[in-house]
């Protein structure tokens, strides 16, 4: 008897999928009892001066913020238009800071990522960046510094860490820009891009990992600094 796909899904999938659910029932019934609350702090957040929330976008996920947090106050504060552009800039930035930082500060930032580079399999540079992408758990920071720390060139660094991280910040940039006026249709379209980028991932995670399992270390596989 066949799995569900549901039931394909590793386990770190299936308990996102099921985090963002109660996130979505506990946003939802706020936004029942409080209708005006979502409304009210988009107002706060529209009135903060635009220079530092650039700068705060900016900065603030190389230390660890949660990358999703700024992207939807970037969306509140800036509309969607401008928001898309700002975090897809923001992103290329913070990928060429990752790689500066990882060189003059290679052993801080080795620990600080120590818990995800013990996961890594051996594999060619494209594949472990695919690998730590959709490392199911992986933040964004210690993402971009793994990929810098393991060696990966800026062709494969880039090419597929922009347009991955650029994809899942759409949630973000979205939920901000329409937080002054959500509506069910509205929710509805972004738990289901949130769910569909989750299952995406998670069964793509799944696939690599199998084909990794019995897989002989590559040659041009990654060099580890620090």
């Amino acid at each position: 008897m066949s799995r569900s796909p549901f039931a394909r899904i590793p386990a770190r999938g299936r308990r996102a999928i099921v985090g963002g659910i109660i996130l979505g029932a506990v946003v939802a019934w706020g936004w029942v009892r409080h209708p005006d609350a979502l409304e009210n702090l988009h107002r706060t957040i529209a009135g903060l001066d635009a220079g530092l929330v650039v700068l705060a976008l900016v900065v603030l996920p190389l230390v660890g913020v949660p990358v999703s947090v700024m992207h939807a106050v970037t969306g509140a504060r800036f509309g969607l238009a401008v928001g898309f552009f700002l975090v897809a800039g923001s992103i290329l930035v913070q990928l060429a800071m990752s790689r500066v930082l990882v060189r003059v500060a290679a052993r801080w930032c080795s620990r600080r990522i120590e818990s995800v580079r013990r996961r890594l399999p051996p594999a060619a540079h494209p594949t472990l960046a695919l690998f730590v992408l959709l490392l199911p758990g992986a933040p964004f920071w210690a993402q971009n510094y793994t990929l810098a720390i393991a060696g990966v060139p800026r062709r494969i660094y880039y090419g597929y860490s922009l347009p991955f991280h650029v994809a899942r910040s759409v949630i973000g940039v979205v939920f901000g820009g329409w937080s002054s006026h959500l509506t069910p249709l509205r929710c509805t379209v972004i738990a289901l891009y949130a769910a569909g980028v989750i299952v995406a991932c998670s069964l793509a995670f799944r696939r690599l990992r199998c084909r990794l399992r019995d897989q002989p270390p590559a040659e041009d596989g990654p060099t580890r600094c620090g």
